[in-house]
């Protein structure tokens, strides 16, 4: 890998701080945040988001795409949380950009860096027609929940309701809907599909 992949100096090791999940399996790779200075507003803050190497947390590349300023909510070193494949290839970036609000970033990471993954649309999926009867509220989100395998992934999608007050979510096959839909990604043949939509199990 490049020893630098950036466009501005980067941070020292010294500075940055390892995020929640952020190591990497086998300990190669992490994630990794500038914790905001003492009395420094969340938004005056740097929210440049890192891949670092381990065990010195040498600056690799940033993950432009990502931010950890939240919104202006939270700490830079809260509100960005990551879960990584069993195998190391891949690394979800869940980002809170809001109050209550969250979406997140899947990056493929490789020896030359890490390339942002494009995920197919809903609409590739037969089960999605539910959101035909669904609108957002005002703090929606979707968040990467658990990896099921090297190469398979679920979301949880939050911030969901009824456009109108009688809809029989049983005609789309999810009759208990409460407001959170989950999503399951596979790669197959070196391509991501949308495996299923579906309600959450319970935990």
């Amino acid at each position: 890998m490049a020893a630098w992949l950036g466009t501005s100096s980067p941070a020292s090791p010294q500075e940055l701080f390892i995020v929640e999940g952020g190591a990497s399996p086998g300990g190669k790779w992490a994630v990794a945040v500038v914790p905001q200075k003492a009395g420094e507003r969340v938004d005056d803050a740097d929210g440049t988001v890192y891949l670092v190497s381990l065990p010195g947390k040498t600056v690799l590349q940033e993950l432009r795409e990502a931010d950890s300023t939240g919104g202006t909510w939270g700490k830079t070193t809260e509100n960005i949380r990551c879960k990584w494949s069993p195998d190391g290839r891949f690394v979800a970036v869940n980002m809170r950009i809001g109050r209550m609000t969250n979406r997140y970033l899947l990056y493929q990471v490789t020896d030359t860096g890490a390339k942002p993954v494009d995920l197919p649309a809903r609409q590739t999926h037969p089960k999605s027609r539910i959101y035909e009867a669904l609108e957002y509220t005002a703090n929606p989100g979707e968040t990467v929940t658990a990896w099921t395998g090297p190469a398979s992934f679920t979301t949880e999608e939050y911030g969901l309701r009824p456009r109108r007050g009688d809809v029989d979510f049983s005609r789309y096959g999810m009759p208990e809907f409460d407001g959170v839909l989950e999503k399951r990604y596979r790669l197959e043949n070196g391509k991501w599909i949308l495996d299923d939509v579906r309600i959450p199990k319970p935990r």
